[in-house]
C-alpha cells in the first residue's frame, strides 16, 4: 500500500533547506476509490504545495526539459504521468507533442490539472486526461501507454515492487518508464534521507518488478538521479 500520510508531501517539499523544496479515463469503479477515503491534502495544504511545486526556482534544479528531451519524440505516443501534483510534466509534454493521462490519488490534484487546461491551445487540450488513482493501484488499463513518468514520487509508495508490476501491464510492448528522485545526501531540495528510496535500491526494484534497466543517469541532475527502464 502506497501510503500518503497526511502532511507527508508538505513535510518533503518544506522540511528542506531552500525555498526550492519541494493525474478520467480507465477507473472501473469510481464510487469503489472514494469509498476507501484515501487521505487528501487538506485544501490550504494544498495551496502550499500549488506553490512548492510551480516555484520558478524549480526549473533550476528539476530541469524539465532535460528531462523530457530523453524520452525522445512524443508524437502518436500516450504518456502516464504518475504523481502528476499540478501537471508540472504533464503541461510540458502535451505541448511537445504527447499524449498524457495525468494520474494521482488527490482529487484536488485531478480538479487542478483540469483547470490548466486553459492553457492549452484546443488540439492540445485533446491530448491531456486526467486520472483519480488509487494508493497501490495506477488505475491503466492493459497496454494502454508508452511510456511511465514517476517523478519525486516514487519514494511515496510503499510496495513499490508490487506498484510496478502493475504499472508495467498498463505498458505497451517494449514500452519505457522513467524514474526521476532524490539523491541520498545533504540536499537543499527534497525530503530527508529517511524518505528516499538509494539509487541501488530502486534499481534493484525495478528489476524484480520484471523491467529491463536502460540507463541510469547519476550526474545530470545534482539531486537527483534518473532511472529509465523498459518493459
Amino acid at each position: 500500500m502506497m501510503r500518503y500520510i497526511k502532511y507527508m508531501i508538505l513535510i518533503a517539499l518544506i522540511g528542506c533547506k531552500s525555498s526550492h523544496k519541494q493525474d478520467n479515463t480507465f477507473i472501473e469503479d469510481v464510487d469503489t476509490i472514494q469509498s476507501l477515503e484515501v487521505e487528501q491534502i487538506p485544501l490550504e495544504d494544498f495551496d502550499i504545495l500549488i506553490q512548492e511545486m510551480e516555484d520558478p526556482g524549480r526549473v533550476t534544479w528539476q530541469n524539465p526539459d532535460m528531462v523530457i528531451s530523453k524520452m525522445g519524440d512524443f508524437e502518436n505516443r500516450v504518456v502516464a504521468d504518475i504523481g502528476t501534483g499540478t501537471g508540472y510534466f504533464a503541461l510540458r509534454i502535451v505541448k511537445n507533442g504527447g499524449i498524457v493521462i495525468g494520474i494521482d490519488i488527490d482529487q484536488k490534484a485531478i480538479d487542478y490539472v483540469e483547470e490548466r487546461k486553459s492553457e492549452l491551445s484546443p488540439e492540445q487540450t485533446d491530448r491531456l486526461t486526467t486520472r483519480l488513482s488509487l494508493p497501490d493501484d495506477p488505475k491503466l488499463a492493459p497496454n494502454e501507454t508508452d511510456w511511465v513518468l514517476i517523478v519525486n514520487t516514487y519514494h511515496y509508495i510503499d510496495n513499490r515492487v508490487d506498484y510496478l508490476k502493475k504499472v508495467i501491464r498498463g505498458m505497451k510492448e517494449n514500452g519505457k518508464m522513467m524514474i526521476v528522485d532524490h539523491k541520498i545526501g545533504d540536499m537543499p531540495v527534497g525530503p530527508n534521507d529517511s524518505y528516499k528510496v538509494p539509487i541501488t535500491l530502486a534499481i534493484n526494484e525495478i528489476k524484480s518488478a520484471g523491467f529491463k534497466i536502460l540507463e541510469v543517469d547519476n550526474s545530470s541532475l545534482q539531486y537527483q538521479y534518473i532511472i529509465v527502464a523498459q518493459r
